[in-house]
């Protein structure tokens, strides 16, 4: 942005009616399209899993038929029930996010399983909101559904312990020094847990409403919060298990 904005200005001074001109055209295009960092903006992926046994509660696609060019269903549908075996086997669906209540059926074998961010590792599960004696167990399946979403988790599994042990390392370092997380304002654990995230959520509130300042016109509501977040829990806790968690830690 400040370099673009830079090069208008020189041209203005050389040209002033180029200047105009090069700064509509800049103005136009960035009332459409976003620049810098947009956290508001981003898109959680989905990913089709083919060859992924389905279940009940499994969000699908419905496949065209085989050998068919045409491009398939987008709509992603709920599976509900199962029945019948083997090649028979027919699965009813619910379509979701529907305006109105739509169900269908499809055979097993036209489904393909589809996740996307944040959904649960087993979707059949209803959560309770609390955890009775699970102790650390729903941490540990967070953080290996996000292992095995990472872009070089060896889909084949790993030749030997050493090379596991190595792999991981490598994750854990990129999770707590380099991963920025939502759930605690876009820093780092390591930075949140060291202290040094207040800092940068200061030059982030600064900057935000700096910029506000010098482009209203750019903004319809409030500025983002940056302020640092509270407890984060997978699980909140309650008041008669919390003495007990603190204990345990």
């Amino acid at each position: 942005m400040s370099r673009l904005t830079d090069l208008i200005a020189r041209a203005r001074a050389r040209d002033a009616a180029l200047g105009e001109e090069l700064d509509h055209e800049f103005r136009t295009l960035a009332s459409r399209r976003a620049f810098g960092l947009n956290f508001e903006r981003h898109r959680p992926e989905s990913v089709e899993l083919p060859g992924r046994p389905v279940r009940r509660g499994d969000k699908v696609r419905i496949l065209v038929p085989r050998g068919s060019t045409a491009r398939g269903d987008q709509r992603l549908w709920r599976m509900t029930r199962l029945s019948g075996r083997g090649a028979a086997r027919l699965a009813g669906l619910a379509l979701i996010d529907a305006a109105e209540a739509e169900t269908t059926e499809a055979a097993v074998a036209d489904l393909v399983v589809v996740a996307e961010f944040r959904d649960f590792i087993y979707p059949g599960l209803v959560s309770t909101g609390r955890v009775e004696r699970g102790g650390d167990n729903p941490f540990s399946e967070a953080l290996f559904r996000t292992c095995k979403y990472r872009p070089d988790w060896p889909t084949k599994g790993f030749a030997t312990r050493a090379e596991a042990q190595v792999w991981v390392k490598s994750f854990a370092s990129w999770y707590n020094g380099e991963h920025l997380h939502s759930a605690i304002r876009f820093v780092t654990p390591n930075a949140r847990h060291d202290g040094r995230d207040h800092a940068t959520l200061a030059s982030r509130t600064m900057l935000y409403a700096k910029t506000r300042a010098q482009k209203p016109e750019r903004w319809s509501g409030k500025t983002r919060n940056w302020q640092p977040a509270g407890p984060v829990w997978l699980n909140p806790e309650n008041e008669i298990s919390a003495p007990e968690i603190r204990a345990a830690a």
